[in-house]
This record gives structure tokens, sequence and C-alpha cells, in this order.
């Protein structure tokens, strides 16, 4: 029988495990940039290059986890 509460929790277990994901790798690529960045100083510039181009798109991503978890709470909190 097809289920919603079901369905819905499984869709909802796919959001979390899609968000953890996304902010895991965001954060351990900002590690690993830096340490690349104090490891081999003779390319630093190239690596602060790379970490100045991709931390925008990491913060962005990161950003867009939260207000889509802060949002929903927000409307689940505005319902009657």
């Amino acid at each position: 029988m097809f289920n919603p509460k079901s369905m819905n929790r499984e869709i909802s277990n796919r959001r979390d495990i899609l968000a953890m994901v996304l902010i895991g790798f965001s954060f351990l690529a900002i590690i690993v940039i830096s340490v690349l960045y104090f490891k081999e100083p003779e390319n630093s510039e190239h690596v602060k290059n790379l970490f100045n181009a991709l931390l925008p798109l990491m913060s962005t991503w990161i950003g867009t986890v939260l207000a889509f978890y802060f949002g929903r709470e927000a409307q689940l909190g505005c319902k009657f």
C-alpha cells in the first residue's frame, strides 16, 4: 500500500543525508586547502587563488542548506 507518511520520512532522510554530505564536503575541502597552503609555501599563490575561487562556492552551498532547514522550520512553526 502507498503510505504518504513513510514516503515523506524517506524524502526527509535523503535530504538530511544530502545536507550532511554537502556540509561535510565543504568543511573537508576548506581544511585540505588550508593544509596545502601552509604545507607548501612555494605553491602558496596557486593555493591561495584556488581557495579564493572555491570559498564563495562552498559558503553558498552551506548557506543554501541552512536557509532550507531554517525556512522549513519557520513554515512549520507558523501553521495553525
